[in-house]
């Protein structure tokens, strides 16, 4: 179940499954616009087209905790929609994906 690791060991599983594809690397600490100097979960990637790469290793690193029968219970799908809910800034020529509401640990 995805409940055994954090959303940041998931995110750091799901970037280790990709990293021959793309950069992306996990920010400890990040702060977003508006969140008051409350730090979260964020990763940085090289581009916004990486988004969708990193959107679907996160959603397969959830899945592979699916439960033996391979039905998606409701904390999976909790879990899914969480990462969903993403914000993004850009910098220059990288941008950072945060999630307000997860925290960096």
């Amino acid at each position: 179940m995805p409940t055994d690791l954090t959303p940041r060991e998931i995110v750091q599983d799901a970037i280790d499954s990709i990293d021959s594809i793309l950069n992306a690397a996990i920010l400890d600490h990040y702060s977003g616009r508006g969140m008051g100097g409350e730090s979260c979960l964020a990763v940085q990637l090289d581009s916004l087209n990486d988004l969708l790469i990193l959107g679907m290793a996160i959603t397969a690193s959830v899945l592979d905790r699916a439960d033996s029968s391979g039905e998606a219970s409701a904390e999976i799908d909790e879990m899914i929609i969480k990462f969903a809910r993403s914000n993004r800034d850009q910098l220059g020529h990288n941008v950072v994906v945060y999630w307000p509401y997860l925290p960096a640990n």
